[in-house]
């Protein structure tokens, strides 16, 4: 994986990301020039929206999707250079008006709705609360089931580690521990469980001093009825995290239990397991390394 640290060790991403704003804010100042005083064709905003104004939106959108005027927006017939604003022939530009509408609808009819809520307190939602940066705002989940179902775990792992590269720290896609177990769960419940392992293995290289891991390779062994497996993995959870009660209350469920299937109690359900949902394992899962 690429390096994105200095000589003495200071990550470097936080830093390309704001010059990756600063290269969009830049581009957008050459859009600037072409945009004309008086507009057309106007049928989401207001029509005598200033030209700031509309600049200033218009940079908001591109810095929320991650996406420069021509997303929207198609060049000029003929050869002429520049964009012609008032074109609709982009489907993207449909798309956008369709989605103002809908960011209108849920700040103007619903949240405004909201209970108990002091007027200087409430939450209005626009394009970057989904999209976070990304045109499409898939879940890191989603956009590497995609790929799974493309290309296999090993494109997976390698498209992992691009992405984690690429947006560590701009908030685009969730990396914390609990993101990659979560997909494993998601893994085993269809009958994955190969790639469930590996996708755990990936977590825990990343983050070694997490137990989530290896309590989340505990639960899929026993559901999948492997219950020494299942008991060996969360003691490797509680070697890491002592502490860790979920993992406690598994391992003595299981140590009671004359079977690897799930007891009920305090630990039974989803609350119990900080990567997700439970997520049984079908008889693929022992193929697992």
């Amino acid at each position: 994986m690429h390096s994105m640290k200095d000589r003495r060790g200071t990550d470097l991403r936080p830093a390309a990301t704001a010059l990756l704003f600063l290269a969009m804010v830049v581009a957008a100042s050459g859009a600037h020039a072409q945009i004309p005083d008086t507009f057309t064709n106007l049928k989401v905003l207001p029509k005598d929206i200033s030209k700031p104004a509309l600049i200033e939106t218009m940079r908001g959108f591109s810095t929320a999707l991650g996406e420069g005027c021509d997303l929207c927006h198609s060049e000029k017939a003929g050869g002429e250079h520049g964009m012609d604003f008032a074109s609709d022939a982009k489907h993207e530009k449909e798309t956008a008006r369709l989605m103002l509408k809908m960011v209108a609808d849920i700040n103007g009819k619903y949240l405004s709705e909201v209970k108990g809520v002091e007027p200087d307190e409430r939450v209005t939602v626009g394009c970057i609360t989904c999209h976070r940066g990304l045109a499409i705002p898939h879940t890191l989940a989603e956009t590497l089931s995609l790929t799974l179902a493309e290309k296999g775990i090993e494109g997976t792992v390698k498209q992992y580690r691009e992405l984690r590269d690429k947006y560590y720290g701009s908030g685009a896609y969730d990396f914390g521990d609990r993101a990659l177990p979560s997909l494993a769960r998601s893994l085993a419940k269809s009958g994955k469980a190969a790639d469930a392992y590996a996708i755990l293995d990936l977590n825990a290289e990343q983050y070694p001093k997490s137990p989530t891991s290896e309590f989340t390779r505990g639960e899929i062994q026993a559901e999948a009825g492997e219950r020494d497996k299942a008991m060996e993995s969360l003691k490797k959870a509680l070697a890491i995290s002592p502490g860790f009660e979920p993992a406690k209350r598994r391992l003595d469920q299981l140590t009671k239990g004359e079977s690897g299937e799930r007891e009920k109690g305090p630990g039974s359900g989803s609350t119990a397991a900080p990567a997700g949902g439970k997520s049984p394992a079908s008889a693929a899962s022992s193929a697992h390394p």
